[in-house]
């Protein structure tokens, strides 16, 4: 914290106090007036509408899709306190005392806020637009009226959280107009009324509470522009109450100042983390379509930056649209659309801003309300990003298939904190014809014991080299460091014979002897191979060690002067360099070593090769990566 933040968490305090207080006391609740806003999602044309009844059914029996590939049992009717992997039920307390990073207290956190966030009751809604069947409708029901009853303000973990009450009002939002809004069957007759009235009086509770913790300082990164999103759609939905235009106001103009200052002109998101830039690319494109939709657009500039972010998806990503997942990401989305979750974020969000899509991205932004802008149109995205920190060295060689190398040589994170970076500078991953080979270890889990999140996100879960067994940034915390390795991009080339990026970082500095460690990075398109150059810069010895993590899929051979690759018609070939040893680590967990998390909860062994050796003092090392073909 800087001296500005230290009284503002002690007033924070002091109002919470307060808030628990005049919370059990139980405040009188203004009556709501007026109509709702118009809608910023609306009935789509879908083709087959089998797959979204398929995940609606699948639902309705009491199961929920989390995360990218997870479905979690929450019961029918649900409990909304419990957590579904562990059983444990968090108390219901005041919200804010919650400590929801105790596992012994909450089970997972993460796990019991995903069904809450209520990304589900859209998928109801959207199987009840396309068939009319009412059980659809008594679904969703059944949930709001159940969570209303075990969630009242302020107890339990569901409010200790303003980010996940903003994302569950942007899904409470999409519901409401989807069902038909104020007109739905759902709000007919005594109960229906009654049901639709404990909801608003939810809306309005959830509106104060965002407003009251909206993230800053230190905390201000994308849980500010989620808590912002949710604020303003659920203000212009429900513009009911006199204190909604005001919080509106504040919320849209927040907002559009923390799009600008947590995302570089280049269109990176700061946070380095590729899934907080799609939640950050979710929550303000979803604000703009409902700002929009309200006849009240956002700037010119905001939406340059929202198809900024979409062309760097597009540029990281390999031909089949996935980009690596370089930082944290937690496998979850603030909207979801459609009932595939295999889709490409570079291809459904393209879709979202109105960029040209393939059909399946194309069909699922159709639920979304005049998507289309007319600033929109075809764009050939770039491969440097100097202000994010990226690079993509590529070669689209027809008769090999596609060779890309995307680099990181940038900054840890967003500042102060840099919560979501991994301490992987200068690491890069690479894919053949538009297949994984060296891969970035993904996330694998928050909350779990910590050696995973720490590994995780370590040094040496990277393509990078680590020195003295230490990180280059040095964690203090699941989401903190106490130390910050700084990169410098020294020269950038790509022309039709070489790309070429050379950078270093002064993340060793910090030692008893500092270590400058200087890569250079060449990807040479007629000899159809990557040579690494990593220069050593120091005065003493010390153990240096590289890493290369290859993916799966690839079958790895050892010989006494390197390793081959092999998969399908692709062979990879890298050398040993002189005077290192060498290992090859498939799934230690006692390390642990030779892991990837392709996706939020799951780990899967891979093959990780070690080089390691001692220097006396400055030192070069040359790796060459050469691809081949079979035969």
């Amino acid at each position: 914290m800087d001296a500005a933040e230290v009284p503002f968490r002690g007033w924070r305090l002091a109002q919470e106090s307060l808030e628990r207080v005049l919370a059990l006391r139980g405040a009188p609740m203004p009556r709501p007036r007026g109509a709702a806003g118009a809608p910023w999602v609306g009935a789509a044309r879908v083709r087959d509408p089998a797959a979204h009844v398929a995940l609606a059914d699948r639902i309705l029996g009491g199961e929920v899709p989390a995360f990218e590939t997870a479905w979690l049992r929450i019961g029918t009717p649900p409990d909304w306190l419990r957590d579904p992997r562990t059983g444990l039920r968090a108390p219901p307390v005041f919200g804010r005392a919650v400590d929801y990073r105790d596992p012994t207290i909450v089970g997972d956190a993460k796990y019991v806020w995903e069904p809450n966030r209520h990304l589900h009751l859209v998928a109801l809604a959207q199987a009840y637009r396309l068939t009319g069947e009412r059980r659809y409708l008594d679904g969703i029901g059944l949930h709001l009226d159940t969570w209303l009853a075990q969630c009242r303000y302020p107890l339990g973990i569901n409010w200790s959280s303003a980010l996940e009450a903003g994302i569950r009002l942007l899904n409470w939002s999409a519901t409401w107009h989807l069902i038909g809004g104020t007109d739905s069957p759902l709000f007919a007759g005594t109960d229906g009324e009654r049901r639709r009235d404990h909801l608003l009086a939810s809306v309005y509770l959830h509106a104060g509470f965002i407003r009251r913790h909206v993230s800053r300082y230190s905390s201000a990164n994308n849980h500010t522009l989620g808590e912002m999103a949710g604020l303003y759609v659920g203000a212009t939905t429900w513009p009911l109450w006199t204190a909604m235009a005001r919080w509106k106001a504040s919320a849209r103009r927040i907002l559009i100042a923390e799009a600008m200052r947590q995302t570089a002109p280049d269109g990176v998101d700061r946070e380095r983390a590729i899934g907080y830039h799609c939640y950050a690319l979710e929550y303000m494109l979803i604000a703009a379509l409902a700002g929009r939709a309200a006849a009240e657009p956002f700037p010119e500039s905001f939406w340059q930056r929202l198809y900024g972010m979409v062309d760097f998806l597009a540029a990281i990503s390999d031909p089949d649209g996935r980009p690596p997942m370089f930082g944290d990401s937690d496998g979850g989305t603030a909207l979801r659309l459609g009932p595939d979750r295999a889709l490409p974020p570079a291809a459904r969000y393209a879709a979202w801003v109105g960029l040209p899509a393939p059909e399946p991205a194309t069909e699922e932004a159709g639920w979304l309300v005049r998507a289309t802008s007319a600033a929109a149109g075809p764009r050939i995205p770039p491969s440097a990003f100097p202000n994010g920190g990226y690079y993509v060295l590529r070669d689209d060689g027809a008769a090999c298939g596609t060779l890309q190398v995307v680099a990181d040589a940038g900054p840890l994170g967003l500042p102060p904190l840099a919560a979501h970076g991994h301490a992987g500078a200068l690491a890069f991953t690479m894919s053949i014809d538009g297949i994984p080979f060296l891969t970035d270890p993904g996330t694998y889990d928050y909350y779990s014991e910590s050696r995973w999140r720490d590994y995780f996100r370590s040094t040496a879960a990277h393509n990078t080299v680590r020195v003295d067994e230490q990180d280059q940034s040095a964690p203090a915390g699941r989401f903190l460091w106490k130390s910050q390795a700084r990169t410098r991009v020294l020269r950038w080339s790509a022309d039709p014979a070489v790309d070429e990026l050379e950078a270093e970082h002064d993340g060793y500095r910090r030692l008893a002897d500092p270590v400058t460690h200087r890569r250079r990075i060449s990807l040479d398109k007629a000899a159809r191979c990557v040579r690494v150059t990593d220069r050593i810069t120091c005065a003493a010895p010390h153990v240096v060690e590289w890493f290369w993590h290859i993916a799966e899929t690839w079958r790895i051979t050892r010989d006494e002067t390197g390793i081959t690759a092999s998969r399908g018609a692709s062979v990879v070939r890298v050398q040993t360099p002189d005077g290192l040893a060498s290992d090859v680590t498939v799934g230690d967990e006692v390390r642990p070593a030779g892991w990837r998390s392709p996706a939020f909860g799951l780990r899967i062994p891979c093959a990780t090769v070690v080089w390691r050796g001692e220097i006396a003092g400055p030192a070069t090392v040359e790796t060459l990566f050469t691809i081949q073909r079979a035969g």
